[in-house]
C-alpha cells in the first residue's frame, strides 16, 4: 500500500470515527432533552414549580430592573383597607359615645390620601412595568391583593352613609360593578387551572371579604336583596375556604412563616358577615350571636399562636393585622350597641383603642422600612429576621 493510499485511509477512519462521535454526542443530548421534557410534564401534572431557563439577559441587571418602581407590591392598598376600617371604627365609636366626627373624618381624609397616592403609584408601574404587574396578576398569593382596591371603594361608601348617601350609592356600585369580574376570575383561577397547594393560604380570603363588604353599603343604603345575595354567597365561599385552609395547615403541611400574620384575616370573614347582618335586620338575633361567637373565638385561637406569629420579621405582611382588627373593634361595638353594658363598654374601648395602637405600630414598622430602603427591593434581597432589621444601616 502507497503512502498515500495510507493517509487516506486513516483520514477516512478518523471521519468515521468523529461522525459517530458527534452522533453519539446528539443522541445523548436527544435522551436529556426528552427526560427533561418529561421531568417537565410530571412537575406540572403534580402541580410541582417548574424551573424556568434563565436567559443571560435575565442575569445583568440593568438600572430599569433595578427601579424601586417595579418592586412596589400591590399587598400595599391593604394599607388603606387598614386605616379607612379604622375611619369606621371610630365612626361607630363618636355614634356610641357621643364624641366630635372630627377623628373619624381626619381618618378617613387620610385613607382616600393614601387611596390616591397608591393607586397613582401603581398605574405609573402598570405604564413601565408591565411585565411585573402581570406577573402579580398570576402569583398564586399577590393575585388575592387586587380586590383590595375595590374593598377600599367599599369602605368609603360605608364612611359616606348617611351624610353624603348620593357620593355612597355612586361608591358602592363602583363597587358592585368592580367585585363581579373579580368574583368570576377569582373563582376560575381556583377552580379551573390546576391544583396547587399554595392556593391555599390565608390572603386567598380577600376576595371573599370583598364579597362580604359589598352586603353593608347595601344593606345600608336599602338594597336588602342585593345585600342578601352578596352575604349568602360570600359566607358560603368563606366555609368552603376555610376548611381548605386548614385541611391544608392541619394534615398535609404547615404554612411557610411568612404567612403567619395574614392567618389574622381569617377574623375578617365573620366579622364582616355580622357587620353586614346588622346592616340588613338592625336587630342583635341568634345570628348576630353566632358570627360574633366565630369571630370571638378565632381572635382568641390567633392570640393563643401570637408568640410564634410575632416572630415574623417586619415585611409587608404585617399589613393583615390592621383591617382583621378594625373588623374584630367594629364587632364589639354592634355587640355593645344591643346590650350596652358595663362590661360591653369596656371591651368597645379596649378594641377600638387595640385597633387603633394596631394600625399606628403597623405604618410606622413601613415606614422606617421604606427610610431604610429595604422595602422595594427583589424579593432574594430583603430581610430575613428581627436582627437583620436592626442591624441594617439607614
Amino acid at each position: 500500500m502507497s503512502k498515500k493510499q495510507k493517509q487516506q485511509s486513516t483520514s477516512e477512519t478518523s471521519t468515521t470515527e468523529e461522525s459517530s462521535h458527534h452522533s453519539d454526542v446528539e443522541l445523548n443530548k436527544r435522551k436529556s432533552s426528552e427526560s427533561i421534557s418529561s421531568e417537565k410534564q410530571r412537575k406540572m401534572k403534580k402541580g410541582e414549580p417548574v424551573a424556568r431557563k434563565v436567559k443571560n439577559a435575565d442575569l445583568q441587571p440593568n438600572k430599569q430592573s433595578r427601579h424601586w418602581l417595579q418592586f412596589f407590591p400591590v399587598p400595599f392598598i391593604a394599607m388603606v383597607m387598614g386605616i379607612g376600617g379604622l375611619a369606621l371604627v371610630f365612626k361607630k365609636y363618636a355614634t356610641l359615645f357621643d364624641i366630635s366626627d372630627t377623628y373619624y373624618l381626619t381618618i378617613l381624609y387620610i385613607a382616600i390620601g393614601t387611596f390616591v397616592i397608591i393607586t397613582l403609584i401603581y398605574i405609573a408601574k402598570i405604564i413601565k412595568f408591565k411585565k411585573a404587574v402581570i406577573a402579580e396578576f398570576n402569583h398564586p398569593i399577590r393575585l388575592n391583593f387586587f380586590p383590595a382596591f375595590n374593598i377600599s371603594i367599599l369602605l368609603f361608601s360605608i364612611a359616606f352613609i348617611p351624610d353624603h348617601e348620593t357620593v355612597a350609592e355612586v361608591l358602592m356600585w363602583i363597587g358592585v360593578v368592580g367585585q363581579i369580574p373579580l368574583t368570576m376570575f377569582t373563582l376560575r383561577k381556583w377552580m379551573m387551572l390546576p391544583f396547587r397547594r399554595e392556593i391555599f393560604n390565608p390572603t386567598a380570603i380577600i376576595p371573599i371579604v370583598s364579597l362580604l363588604l359589598v352586603a353593608v353599603p347595601m344593606g345600608k343604603l336599602r338594597y336588602v336583596e342585593g345585600a342578601w345575595l352578596f352575604l349568602s354567597f360570600g359566607l358560603f365561599w368563606w366555609i368552603l375556604m376555610i376548611v381548605s385552609l386548614f385541611v391544608r395547615i392541619m394534615w398535609e403541611e404547615k404554612l411557610p412563616k411568612k404567612f403567619l400574620p395574614a392567618l389574622y384575616i381569617t377574623i375578617a370573614p365573620p366579622a364582616i358577615g355580622l357587620i353586614a347582618y346588622q346592616a340588613i335586620q338592625h336587630d342583635w338575633t341568634d345570628i348576630s350571636r353566632l358570627l360574633f361567637g366565630i369571630t370571638v373565638a378565632d381572635f382568641a385561637v390567633l392570640l393563643a399562636l401570637s408568640f410564634d406569629i410575632f416572630q415574623m420579621h417586619p415585611c409587608t405582611t404585617y399589613l393583615a393585622y390592621t383591617f382583621p382588627m378594625d373588623a374584630l373593634a367594629i364587632s364589639f361595638l354592634e355587640f355593645h350597641a344591643y346590650y350596652d353594658s358595663t362590661v360591653s363598654k369596656i371591651f368597645a374601648y379596649i378594641f377600638a383603642y387595640l385597633a387603633l395602637a394596631t394600625v399606628v405600630f403597623v405604618l410606622l414598622i413601613l415606614f422606617s422600612l421604606i427610610i431604610r430602603r429595604i422595602i422595594f427591593i427583589p424579593e432574594k434581597e430583603k430581610i430575613k429576621s428581627w436582627k437583620e432589621y436592626f442591624q441594617k444601616k439607614k
